[in-house]
């Protein structure tokens, strides 16, 4: 699957090898463009995925060159993750019984620790037809992704959330 998904509208397909897809598009109804990219199989979901759902994996923006020229001599993509730089984290809340991303956050530090278990209150996040309570919701489930490319470390931590506190 290399077509949009709910958080990334894909404008243009860069590169395609029937495996690996880069394509650029806007990234939850962003204006600017973003780069993004994902491993597919002609009958199957690939990865990223979200609990059964394809999604795109956005590139860093200062460490992606496109070339749109034409020209067939040079690459059309340069990716530079040679850059040693501070870890990137990202944090996503989804709620357990819809199954869809409620809010996400983004830090240059670590969130605070989040066990399951737990009560997590995020007063931001849009869960569906519910105003959050004070106690939080039910932490159920925590699936961490460290990923690390030529000293480039991104933590991506998806928080599911069960009912509310009573």
């Amino acid at each position: 699957m290399i077509g949009s998904t709910g958080k990334f509208k894909v404008k243009t397909i860069l590169f395609n090898d029937g495996e690996f897809a880069i394509a650029q598009g806007h990234w939850e109804g962003q204006d600017n463009l973003s780069t993004a990219c994902r491993w597919h199989e002609p009958e199957g979901i690939g990865y990223p995925q979200t609990f059964g759902k394809p999604q795109w994996m956005i590139l860093p923006t200062s460490d992606v060159e496109i070339d749109a020229s034409g020209k067939t001599s040079a690459p059309l993509i340069k990716l530079g993750f040679g850059k040693k730089r501070k870890p990137f984290y990202s944090l996503e809340l989804i709620d357990e019984e819809s199954g869809c991303s409620v809010h996400t956050m983004s830090s240059e530090s670590p969130f605070s620790p989040i066990a399951v278990g737990d009560f997590f209150s995020a007063p931001q996040a849009r869960f569906p037809g519910e105003t959050p309570s004070k106690g939080g919701r039910l932490v159920k489930r925590i699936q961490h992704i460290i990923n690390e490319v030529d000293g480039a470390i991104w933590h991506s931590t998806m928080v599911t959330l069960g009912s509310s506190a009573t």
